[in-house]
């Protein structure tokens, strides 16, 4: 497989709302996205003014950074809204039918992408271009020397600074759509065997 030109790693806490961030890594890895998680937009995404000097807790507390986007998901719907800070609309991620797994969104220079899913049980995607070419992928990777596994987003395509924000944000709006689905199916489920065991 082709090895990938950038990766960026994350953390998910287990608190819902607590912030976290996406690591660019390379010898010296440096935070490049902070995501804010909310009731609604679900997620915002926003980007480190200066990744050589990576801000302290303290300076990201009381420093406004750019916003790059946010995720927002439809009630009882596979619908993904997107807004970009470079984009004046907003973008939809559908799927193309009620059983297709991907969802499809437009960028405005690369044409129709989508996000597909590659493993139900392992949450795992890959971004592939209208010649079904793959441009990045979304699974666990394992962070040296500690050898411990993390999400990531693997990069395949050199892509300037406006097209990684694309990926970054669409990327977490199809990881957040399937985290919050299975906590629903969850929900449901365990609902259904308490009215079944107890009702």
């Amino acid at each position: 497989m082709t090895q990938p030109t950038q990766i960026l790693t994350f953390q998910r806490p287990k608190s819902p709302n607590t912030p976290y961030t996406l690591t660019l890594q390379q010898p010296t890895p440096i935070p490049l996205y902070t995501i804010t998680p909310s009731s609604k937009p679900n997620l915002t995404i926003s980007r480190y003014h200066n990744t050589s000097h990576p801000p302290t807790n303290t300076e990201t507390s009381h420093r406004q950074e750019p916003k790059t986007g946010t995720v927002t998901l439809s009630p009882h719907s596979s619908k993904i809204t997107l807004t970009m800070h470079a984009s004046p609309a907003a973008i939809k991620l559908k799927r193309r039918d009620f059983l297709a797994s991907g969802h499809r969104f437009t960028h405005p220079r690369f044409g129709v992408l989508e996000w597909k899913e590659t493993d139900l049980f392992r949450k795992r995607f890959k971004l592939v271009d209208a010649n079904k070419a793959v441009l990045a992928r979304f699974e666990k990777w394992e962070v040296s020397p500690e050898k411990r596994k993390v999400a990531a987003f693997l990069v395949y395509v050199r892509v300037d600074a406006e097209m990684l924000d694309w990926i970054v944000v669409s990327g977490l709006g199809v990881v957040e759509y399937r985290v919050v689905s299975d906590r629903e199916w969850e929900e449901e489920l365990w609902g259904e065997v308490g009215e079944g065991l107890f009702g």
